[in-house]
């Protein structure tokens, strides 16, 4: 009866921090329009030079996953047990997405070891995405020249694709 209990816990806390996860993500960090006094907005990632950062100028899904000291955070905010679980899930998650999206013919991208993600769209407005401080550590943005760039729930790919493209 415990190892069933066990699973049953394990199962519970990895759904919860999926959800969590999940729900925490997604919003970009700011919007700039060429011209446009922007001290009132958030405050934009650093972009220390441009090897730090990916220029997405056409439609594409952009997945980052986490660097080194991401994992850490990760592993430290879930748990030392719970941690492999977790990153497996999530691993699968980014897996099936990407096998998606290649029947889409959407050009996927992918943002290993870039810090900033920098959205370009047609009217040449720029949108901002700081890796370093979402809260989602692995993760796909779906974008279209003529809107703004979205995160995209990995658990649920083809539905963000669909919503988002339509």
């Amino acid at each position: 009866m415990k190892p069933i209990k066990n699973i049953f816990m394990k199962f519970i806390i990895i759904s919860l921090s999926i959800i969590f996860l999940s729900a925490c993500g997604g919003k970009a960090d700011k919007k700039e329009t060429p011209g446009t006094d922007t001290t009132a907005q958030s405050t934009p990632p650093v972009v220390k030079n441009s090897t730090d950062t990916m220029v997405v100028d056409k439609n594409a899904a952009v997945y980052y996953i986490p660097d080194s000291n991401q994992m850490e955070k990760w592993k430290m905010k879930v748990g030392e047990r719970d941690f492999a679980t977790v990153e497996d899930d999530w691993s699968s998650y980014m897996n099936s997405s990407n096998e998606y999206l290649k029947t889409t013919n959407l050009p996927v991208q992918d943002a290993s070891g870039k810090k900033v993600l920098k959205f370009v769209k047609a009217d040449k407005s720029v949108t901002l995405v700081g890796l370093d401080t979402l809260s989602n550590f692995w993760g796909f943005y779906l974008f279209s020249t003529s809107k703004e760039p979205e995160f995209a729930d990995i658990i649920m790919m083809e539905e963000a694709y669909k919503k988002y493209f339509k």
